[in-house]
């Protein structure tokens, strides 16, 4: 240090000067630093040349960079300023202690600029550290350990939203505080933790914890509580002071700063500086101990911790970063500075194969002639140093983050003011008065000078800048704020600004009412924030959501069009409606790719465009159609008539606006489809998205409608070809004989076959010049034929065979040189000499592998329908949901051979995917879980055969991106998925998976589509007929309850009940029928009761008897045991059974006995009214019509006087008239 502090007074000047040169680099500036900057810098030089060891500098750090920010150095300026006088001073060090003392110095300024810096925005806020700690919701307690009681103040209370009148004042026993505001499972956490306060032996140890509480209005938050116990003069821990903050909405914050703290202090205490020399002449590097541990390289009592140049670049440094220190050497050994240094990062690789970043500090040491002997550096692994430094930053700024959750943080509510477009205001209840941010000035375009002090009352803002529709709602809020009676109201609502030159901003307000100590409002402070682009993005999103439903409408109706000019025109037609377009046609390129035809036109121009047989050109150089086709990606043309482009059409003379989007299958170009607006900027790059969504909807239905096409043609041809086929019947015979045919003649004496060439072939067999293809029976038999023994029996049968003609077909199986095995169909016929004697055989050999492949898969195809077939029969008697579902899994996978199985429905908004059975246990647990799908998932295959309504095979789903893998199946290699759809609605989606890879086939798919089919209309019949038993249930009821109301009616109007006995009726007494009647409805079933033991002849046991009709009960019949007779000799079961039809019958009859007196009622009703409504109607005038009323209605009502007024109003409107009529007898 002496030499550096003699270097720096000697070269005072020339240092300042490398300063300024350091400082203008590093800020990018053209400008020398400022006066502040370059008197704190030479404050530092001075102090470092007057010291001559630099053990703690401490001091020295903390009050140099306090006075650097009072000067108004900012931070960042302040960290330049250090990293270039670091620079400036870095080359002084001959040494490795001396460039490791200086090394320590700089590194102490930053943390302590860091630190200031941190510690200075906390001051700058604690004028308002009151307001802050209400906004905090923080408040503080002490708990004394004598008498288990806590003491809390008022904001601890209003934490809590109490006060200490409710609760009986500021002191509350534990328990009580436990059990009333803790939340009952965190009360052994809070216990545990106070009792490691009190037993814990650590001086000033400050415990903190979060837990959950329970607020009085039943509210569950978190707290935070930090609190450290207090001892008496003897050690003992007397009482523990808190303080707790309410932390619900700012926990993760403040888990990330406590780790953040936490990195900090370790990173800012070690250095980790690795230094290293080398030698220029040997080429060799020297490196301390630490540095080989930093690298992972093993140390051994030989090691000498030295390495060659080469290979130190080979191993330990990466690629990317060698070429960098490379040009570096070369920058050292061009430069002609005695003092030659400098500082580069780069990296090294340890030998396990890790990256460090690093910091290269180093100085070059010259001979006495100037040239360089040796380098001497220092290595820093900068991998904790960047993440404290980035760590320091981020805990900055999540410290101003917390702070603005409080809602005073400066930094943060910059940060917000930035990005989220808020405006500060403050409200002054007393003055009436608004304080706003410059900012709300100019968003407000309200002029700004130097006399402008951001103050406006509330009536002028209210006029001005509040449109009128608005302005009611801000006069009711501030009413609401004043006669709100909450410690701390806040609220958010939305609402409008008026600017000066007119135009309206929307906003969102959100504000909090402050109050003195006695609870009375003293301001209100907020922040409004410009919501216009959240307005813009919610609107687009709205119209973005209309369209793609309209894309997915329009999907759905082209989807069932086979014919494709139709579905096209259809196309057109619904794209103008359902987007608002002025046109859309669309233009489908020919199969030469030379021209782009008009298919469609939406409208009558566009059926007019398509009857002229409009087309562009492929190449046309001047059409935004062509132009499309050709790039094959969308075209905007915003204002047509400036486009050189545009081809104007005079049935479209209001175009304005064009886009031009491909329609594309895969690579496939079919056409394009053009839109167009009668405005100008009608499109964005956001329609091209839609549009080509669209476009590729209608690609996929123009190859199906095509597809259909050509199968319909190809069916036609076939017809045709049918036609020719019988026709050439003879011809085509001997072709279809030949097929696969190999010929072949047995020549008996020489037991010789003679095969064709093409036979040879089919076996295998090596053909040469020499060949003869011929072979001895022996030989063949032994060689080609699976069977020899058939070969034998049939040369036999041939020869003892009289037949003139004999001939025979058998299957058999071919063995070729390569061992494969052909299947063949042999047919022979016996060629006879003149006597009748067999001479050979004559034949031919079928290849029959591939009718073989056939048989097998028909063969499958109906094990596999047989199983559908059974899985069918099985389900179709199931009425329970639930059951069928899993039956059907579960068959599916036993009968099958699967190795999983099942079933997801579509919910009722066709949005989810609801798995609702699934095979064996593992699938009963994957239901258990609630898996779902969504309908729009877009890695789905599940969800993709939901919306294309096609089943889909994979059969390697490690290889498919829509495999959607779980961990209960673990063994799935392919799957395939088939919709299960009912008419044109589809009810879920039927998944089978397999243990193996390429399971499936189309074959497969048909068999289960099959099956899916036959289960949603299984499924759709429960469905039905649970349905149906809810309506049968409902009906039954409200019969039940008409047949019960007609019947208690009829009861009520039943004037005396009789019972029978031997001698004959006898009434019965009213008490008794009904206990009886009372016993019949709530027993439901015959009852052995005494009715009423006191009335004579009738306290014996009787048996009552519910008489019922559809359920309800309509009466009750009552058997009384004779006299002597015991409950032993009651009814047994079948007098039950005998009663019980007895008591059908009885129902019936009584109510086609009611329903008879009901209807003969009604009809005499109906022949009394007739007959009175002919008498009145037959009167001549209003005095005989009244006396003919009072006479009929007397009769009929059985009263001996009956009187009817008339009031009649005369033909002016202006007298009444009094009619009257009466009985005769009527006085």
């Amino acid at each position: 240090m002496d030499k550096i502090a003699a270097t720096i007074r000697s070269q005072y000047d020339s240092l300042i000067e490398a300063y300024n040169q350091h400082w203008q680099a590093l800020s990018d500036a053209v400008l020398l630093p400022n006066q502040a900057s370059v008197e704190m810098v030479s404050q530092m030089m001075k102090h470092l040349a007057d010291t001559t060891a630099v053990d703690d500098d401490s001091e020295f750090a903390q009050r140099w960079v306090a006075d650097a920010l009072a000067e108004g150095i900012t931070p960042a300026t302040l960290q330049i300023n250090l990293t270039a006088l670091e620079q400036t001073l870095m080359p002084l060090a001959t040494t490795v202690e001396t460039a490791t003392v200086l090394w320590q110095v700089f590194t102490r300024m930053r943390t302590e600029a860091i630190a200031q810096t941190a510690k200075q925005s906390s001051v700058s806020i604690d004028e308002r550290l009151d307001e802050v700690l209400s906004i905090a919701r923080a408040a503080y307690w002490e708990f004394d350990i004598a008498t288990q009681t806590f003491t809390f103040n008022d904001q601890f209370y209003s934490l809590f939203h109490t006060s200490a009148a409710q609760e009986g004042g500021y002191h509350m026993p534990v328990q009580t505080f436990v059990e009333k505001f803790v939340y009952p499972e965190d009360i052994p956490l809070v216990a545990t933790t106070f009792q490691g306060v009190i037993e814990t032996t650590a001086p000033n140890f400050l415990y903190e914890r979060d837990f959950r509480v329970i607020h009085s209005n039943a509210e569950q938050r978190i707290h935070l509580a930090r609190f450290r116990a207090k001892k008496d003069e003897q050690g003992q821990i007397v009482k523990i002071v808190g303080a707790t903050q309410d932390i619900t909405e700012q926990k993760w914050a403040e888990k990330q700063l406590r780790e953040n703290e936490a990195r900090l202090v370790e990173a800012t205490s070690i250095a980790k500086l690795y230094y290293w020399e080398f030698d220029r002449i040997t080429q060799i590097f020297t490196f301390s101990p630490k540095y080989y541990k930093l690298l992972n390289i093993p140390i051994t009592e030989e090691t000498d911790f030295t390495m060659p140049l080469a290979e130190y670049f080979q191993k330990y440094v990466p690629p990317e970063s060698a070429k960098s220190v490379g040009q570096e050497i070369e920058r050292v050994l061009a430069s002609s500075e005695s003092d030659y240094s400098q500082e580069i990062e780069s990296q090294n690789v340890t030998t396990d194969g890790r990256v460090i970043p690093i910091m290269i500090r180093f100085r070059i040491i010259r001979g006495e002639d100037g040239i360089p002997i040796k380098t001497i550096g220092v290595n820093q692994d900068i991998t904790e140093q960047k993440a404290v430094e980035a760590q320091l930053q981020k805990q900055y700024q999540q410290m101003q983050e917390t702070l603005e959750v409080l809602q005073e943080n400066e930094a943060r509510l910059s940060q917000a003011t930035s990005f989220a477009k808020l405006y500060e205001w403050e409200l002054d209840f007393a003055t009436q008065t608004f304080t706003f941010s410059p900012e709300y000035y100019k968003l407000l375009n309200i002029p700004i000078t130097d006399k402008t002090d951001f103050k406006m009352s509330i009536e002028e803002y209210a006029q001005k800048y509040v449109p009128p529709g608005s302005g009611e709602v801000v006069s009711q809020e501030i009413e609401r704020v004043l006669a709100s009676s909450e410690s701390d109201y806040s609220r958010k609502i939305e609402s409008e600004n008026m600017t000066t030159d007119g135009r309206i901003v929307p906003i969102m307000v959100r504000f909090r009412l402050t109050r003195d100590k006695d609870g009375n409002p003293i301001k209100t402070i907020g922040a409004n924030q410009d919501i216009t682009e959240y307005k813009a993005v919610e609107a687009e999103l709205r119209k973005r959501a209309l369209e793609l439903a309209a894309v997915s409408e329009i999907s759905t109706q082209i989807g069932q069009i086979s014919d494709p000019a139709e579905m096209l025109q259809q196309v057109a037609d619904l794209t103008k409606e359902r987007f608002g377009l002025y046109h859309a046609h669309i233009y489908v390129l020919d199969e030469a790719g030379e021209t782009l035809n008009l298919i469609a036109g939406a409208g009558e121009a566009g059926r007019t465009m398509v009857a002229e047989g409009w087309s562009i050109p492929f190449e046309h150089q001047s059409s935004l159609v062509a132009l499309t086709a050709r790039k094959r990606s969308g075209t905007i043309a915003n204002d047509v008539q400036g486009n050189p482009d545009f081809l104007p059409n005079p049935l479209l003379p209001d175009t304005r606006s064009e886009m031009a989007v491909p329609i594309l299958a895969g690579e496939k170009l079919l056409g394009v489809l053009d839109v167009q607006g009668d405005v100008v900027d009608r499109f964005m790059e956001q329609d091209i998205q839609i549009e080509t969504t669209l476009a590729s909807q209608v690609a996929i239905a123009l190859q199906n409608a095509r597809q259909y096409q050509q199968t319909q043609e190809a069916l036609e041809e076939l017809r045709r070809s049918e036609e020719v086929l019988r026709e050439n019947e003879a011809r085509l015979s001997q072709a279809t004989a030949a097929a696969k045919l190999y010929e072949w003649e047995l020549d008996f004496a020489t037991q010789t076959f003679t095969f064709s060439p093409e036979y040879y072939k089919l076996l295998n067999i090596p053909i040469t010049d020499e060949t003869d293809f011929k072979m001895s029976v022996e030989d063949y038999a032994q060689k080609y034929v699976k069977n020899p023994e058939v070969v034998g029996r049939e040369v036999e049968r041939v020869l003892a065979s009289t037949e003139s003609n004999y001939s025979q077909e058998i299957e058999d199986y071919n063995v070729t040189t390569d061992g494969r095995l052909i299947p063949i169909m042999v047919r022979f016929r016996v060629v006879r000499d003149k006597e009748g004697n067999p001479i050979r055989t004559v034949g031919a050999n079928q290849d029959i592998t591939e009718q073989k492949r056939v048989q097998e898969i028909l063969a499958k195809q109906a094990d596999d329908l047989q199983k559908v077939a059974e899985i069918s029969t099985r389900i179709a008697t199931t009425h329970n949901e639930a059951r069928l579902l899993q039956e059907v899994v579960d068959l599916t996978k036993d009968r099958i051979g699967l190795y999983h199985a099942h079933l997801y429905l579509l919910d009722e908004r066709g949005e989810t995917l609801i798995l609702t059975a699934g095979a064996g246990e593992v699938g009963q647990a994957m239901v258990a879980e609630g898996r779902t799908i969504s309908f729009n998932h877009p890695r789905s295959i599940v969800a993709l055969t939901a919306r294309t309504g096609k089943g889909i095979i994979v059969n390697n789903v490690h290889e498919n991106p829509d495999f959607l893998p779980h961990p209960l199946l673990p063994d799935t290699r392919s799957e395939m998925a088939v919709p299960m759809i009912v008419g044109d609605q589809l009810l879920g989606v039927f998944d089978v998976q397999a243990d193996e890879v390429d399971r499936f086939t189309e074959d497969d798919r048909q068999i289960i589509t099959t099956l899916a089919a036959q289960v949603a209309v299984a499924l759709e019949n429960v469905r039905l007929f649970a349905q149906v038993e809810r309506a049968l249930a409902d009906v039954k009821i409200v019969q039940q309850q008409y047949i019960q109301q007609a019947w208690d009616q009829a009861s009520q109007t039943q004037k005396r009940t009789y019972r029978y006995e031997r001698s004959g009726f006898a009434p019965l007494a009213e008490e008794i029928r009904q206990k009886a009647k009372n016993l019949a409805r709530q027993k439901k079933e015959p009852v052995l009761v005494t009715l009423d033991p006191d009335i004579e002849g009738i306290g014996q046991k009787s048996v009552v008897a519910p008489v019922s009709l559809s359920g309800a009960t309509i009466g009750s019949l009552q058997l009384h045991l004779a006299e002597g007779q015991n409950e032993d000799q009651a009814l047994d079961e079948d007098d039950l059974a005998l009663l019980e039809v007895i008591l059908e019958q009885v129902a019936q009859t009584a109510e086609n006995l009611r329903l008879f007196d009901e209807t003969r009622q009604r009809a005499d009703y109906e022949r009394l009214v007739g007959k009175i409504t002919q008498k009145v109607r037959q009167s001549p005038s209003l005095e005989m019509l009244a006396q003919t009323a009072a006479e009929a209605l007397s009769e009929v009502l059985d009263v001996p006087i009956g009187l009817v007024s008339l009031n009649v109003t005369s033909p002016q409107g202006t007298e009444k008239v009094g009619t009257n009529g009466q009985t005769k007898n009527a006085k």
